[in-house]
């Protein structure tokens, strides 16, 4: 998937909190990467909270940066999304009547997923079936992580579909082989063979039609509309909240009130309002999303007076942009500059600058506008 659009789906918090366990197994604190995407100690502790897809590829990116010490840990993650972590997705497979239906309903639906690798399923001449990824629209810092971990949680969806059965007869990556090479085909339970032109599973299809023992045709039929129902809640989110930010963005007088922008959208504020609403959005949100963005620039880039970012910010008192920057980020500007400037001689203590997308990446995309302003953290192990 896209980045920009990966970026504005709503998403479970069930991703972000299987990353900070594996952290803490690793003896690794995830508090200081929890505070600067903005999540609150309350909204992580509850399961049934979502976050902004933007948000899972920052804690992902924080995630990689943690974890680089540890061979083998981002394999280890994957076993963690098992089909039941996924939520509606997970359950619509699980439900499935059949395999090949199993399949069909896994494929459709990988937009509910938390990765950005593309799949597909595809018959190959000698019988088999060839589970395909492409990583075209994965940003390169992050592509190794993604495909490592990918390799463990599909092998384990894989299984799922097949009923525990092990239909996985060897496995292809584009990783180069590393130290710890033995260790995945004993997570993955199938041969691996590095430097692949391509990563993917080789599959016997064994009965795609064979009824699996938890199929039940109401149930999938429940989870499948609820997917399509998701799915469709993310193309509405790419259309109102959009226009808006736009707008706000390239406003040549700083974050305009709501009245302006409705009135530049052709419609009365209390119209705007119920559109945004049916985004699960507000006009304060993407303004304080653009807010927080500018915020971390130019604390992070810049030497500029706090007070005086304040008031380029529209804020007529320091101490309310203070109150609202330490709801952003769980730390007062001050600080979060401070951590900044320690963090730019080494790279020992990951407390620097905001990890963001840029859009001189290998991908080539244009990223959303809450992650364009925001420098991208330079890593001495990139």
């Amino acid at each position: 998937m896209h980045v920009s659009r990966f970026a504005k789906k709503k998403l479970s918090v069930q991703s972000i909190r299987i990353m900070c366990d594996v952290l803490r197994k690793l003896d690794i604190d995830p508090s200081r990467s929890l505070a600067r995407i903005g999540l609150r100690q309350a909204d992580f502790d509850n399961p049934l909270h979502e976050v902004s897809g933007l948000d899972e590829l920052r804690f992902q990116e924080e995630f990689v940066e943690l974890t680089r010490h540890a061979p083998g840990a981002w394999l280890r993650t994957g076993l963690c999304y098992r089909l039941m972590s996924y939520g509606p997705y997970g359950y619509a497979v699980i439900s499935a009547q059949t395999i090949r239906r199993g399949i069909e309903l896994a494929v459709t639906f990988q937009e509910l997923t938390y990765t950005l690798l593309d799949y597909k399923s595809v018959p190959r001449t000698d019988g088999m079936i060839e589970w395909l990824i492409n990583t075209e629209n994965t940003p390169e810092h992050l592509r190794a992580f993604s495909i490592e971990r990918d390799l463990a949680a599909v092998s384990l969806t894989i299984r799922d579909i097949w009923q525990g059965q092990h239909p996985i007869l060897r496995i292809e990556t584009t990783l180069p082989e590393p130290s710890y090479a033995a260790l995945f085909e004993e997570i993955l339970q199938a041969p691996v063979v590095f430097g692949a032109d391509a990563t993917r599973w080789i599959i016997d299809p064994l009965d795609l039609d064979q009824p699996k023992l938890l199929g039940d045709p109401l149930l999938e039929q429940t989870y499948e509309r609820q997917c399509r129902a998701l799915i469709a809640q993310f193309s509405e989110r790419d259309r109102m909240a959009d226009r808006v930010r736009d707008l706000l963005d390239g406003s040549a007088k700083k974050f305009p009130g709501i009245e302006q922008v409705a009135h530049s959208l052709g419609m009365t504020e209390r119209t705007l309002r119920r559109a945004l609403a049916r985004e699960a959005t507000s006009f304060r949100n993407i303004v304080d999303d653009l807010r927080v963005r500018e915020a971390r620039m130019l604390l992070q880039s810049s030497s500029i007076m706090i007070d005086q970012i304040a008031a380029r910010l529209g804020y007529a008192e320091t101490a309310s942009f203070t109150h609202a920057f330490k709801r952003w980020t769980g730390m007062s500007p001050r600080t979060y500059r401070t951590h900044n400037a320690s963090s730019s001689s080494g790279p020992a203590e990951p407390v620097g600058a905001q990890p963001a997308f840029d859009q001189g990446q290998a991908s080539g995309q244009r990223l959303p506008a809450d992650a364009q302003a925001v420098p991208k953290r330079t890593l001495s192990f990139y």
